[in-house]
């Protein structure tokens, strides 16, 4: 995954953690955006082990994701 790729999926999870009224912003659920990113990880693992790769491929994989 290239660093557009990564900012973009970084942006998205982001987004997905405003919490807003009558679109003003009332705070930003760090938590959420936590979780989210390690949902992202977990994610990254299982489709991994679900194609044969160990756990050293599913490091590299989240390393690519977050660190390209």
């Amino acid at each position: 995954m290239g660093i557009r790729k990564m900012n973009e999926l970084i942006r998205e999870l982001h987004s997905q953690c405003k919490v807003c009224d009558e679109g003003k912003l009332l705070y930003f659920d760090y938590e959420r955006f936590a979780d989210l990113i390690i949902q992202e990880c977990l994610n990254i693992c299982e489709d991994m082990g679900d194609n044969g790769k160990d756990g050293h491929y599913c490091a590299d994989k989240i390393a690519k994701t977050f660190r390209s």
